[in-house]
């Protein structure tokens, strides 16, 4: 194995984009930028300069698709679908389409982990605003306990930066009810996603796999796809980008301080001689 460089990172990435999008066309499976992806598109027609991740956004029964047909690690020659659903041993709760001549060595030495598209699944989130915005605290309070669960396990942390009343919670769950690992908080995380999924129809509409993008949306924000320039390409946007933009960014036209120009962390890639 040898260490990509950062141009073999990003030409790997639109490569996986490229194979994805053609499974997708094949199965009839629309996906959308999103995150991080959709505001490169918007803003600066590619990638966010000082960032190179890709993020996409599916339905929940388009995502399930997924997992059906990309279940077999040998059902696709170029990537592989990582879903908690379909291996336990993923912990997370959305799902990454993974280049497998490449890996990511992580904390928690998951072995089947490479350069990944990230994969969001839009779930509904029924009819009644107030009743949403309930649900997606208790899924952004999975989303902290998952990571408290890991930096407890791989890095020693006890508590994140959180209030008084935040770390009493997680003194109970971890302590007094043992709700203390990963695995339990993804599963809840999922089962909570869902609830509102029986609701064909729902008027809202929203992401519920990050911390950052537990928002409300309504469901006609998503109601088609418009192609767009994403560096040599175009790719699909949801219809309503402008108002998901400013729900997730506010003025999202207007660059960052310099000193806030930072991406996630990456990890060393590797790519499989």
């Amino acid at each position: 194995m040898r260490i990509a460089t950062p141009d073999e990172v990003r030409s790997i990435q639109l490569e996986l984009l490229s194979q994805f999008e053609e499974f997708c066309k094949q199965q009839q499976i629309q996906y959308f930028a999103f995150a991080g992806t959709l505001l490169g598109t918007i803003r600066h027609k590619g990638f966010i300069p000082w960032d190179n991740d890709i993020d996409v956004a599916v339905s929940r029964n388009d995502y399930e698709k997924m997992q059906r047909i990309l279940k077999d690690e040998n059902a696709h020659p170029y990537f592989r679908f990582l879903c908690f659903e379909n291996d336990p041993l993923y912990l997370w709760q959305h799902g990454r389409i993974s280049a497998k001549h490449t890996l990511l060595k992580t904390a928690g030495g998951y072995s089947k982990l490479g350069l990944s598209i990230d994969v969001f699944p839009l779930d509904n989130q029924g009819d009644d605003e107030v009743l949403a915005k309930k649900n997606l605290k208790k899924i952004r309070e999975c989303v902290l306990m998952r990571i408290t669960a890991y930096n407890r396990k791989y890095k020693g942390i006890k508590y994140p930066k959180v209030s008084f009343w935040q770390k009493l919670k997680i003194w109970a769950h971890f302590s007094l009810l043992r709700h203390n690992t990963e695995k339990y908080w993804v599963k809840r995380h999922i089962r909570l996603a869902q609830k509102f999924k029986d609701l064909a129809n729902s008027l809202l509409y929203g992401c519920n796999s990050n911390d950052k993008y537990t928002v409300v949306c309504k469901r006609s924000m998503y109601d088609s796809a418009v192609y767009l320039p994403f560096e040599d390409r175009t790719i699909p946007v949801p219809s309503g980008y402008d108002d998901i933009l400013k729900l997730y960014y506010g003025d999202y036209m207007k660059l960052p301080p310099r000193e806030k120009q930072i991406g996630i962390k990456q990890m060393t890639v590797f790519i499989k001689d």
